[in-house]
């Protein structure tokens, strides 16, 4: 995908007002959201996606995935959380179109809710 067309997406406010919905429906604690909490809410996403990945697959995908969105933290804040939902609709998205990619998280928010 041309990186140029990422970056941009990156920076849309459709995206930003979407990760601040998924956001505000985490419970959170003292404004983080910390290990117990990402893995219900990953594991919410891995149905949403890929219904039937055996657990073990979504344990080590998960277990790699905190490590990497979190960068060495204890708990993830909300920006590392966005760069994360991103990531997530990026690697799902097969365009780089705003559009496809608003139509995926807000999927994963109607599933979440």
């Amino acid at each position: 995908m041309d990186g140029s067309c990422r970056r941009s997406l990156r920076r849309s406010p459709i995206l930003a007002r979407i990760c601040h919905e998924f956001w505000q429906e985490l419970p959170l604690r003292a404004g983080s959201l910390h290990r117990e909490e990402y893995d219900a809410f990953y594991l919410a996403m891995c149905q949403a996606i890929a219904p039937g990945v055996p657990r073990e697959t979504v344990q080590a995908a998960m277990d790699a995935d905190w490590e990497a969105d979190v960068l060495g933290a204890e708990v993830m804040s909300r920006e590392a959380f966005s760069v994360a939902m991103f990531e997530l609709a990026d690697l799902w998205c097969h365009t780089t179109e705003a559009a496809e990619y608003t139509n995926f998280l807000d999927m994963l928010l109607r599933h979440y809710r």
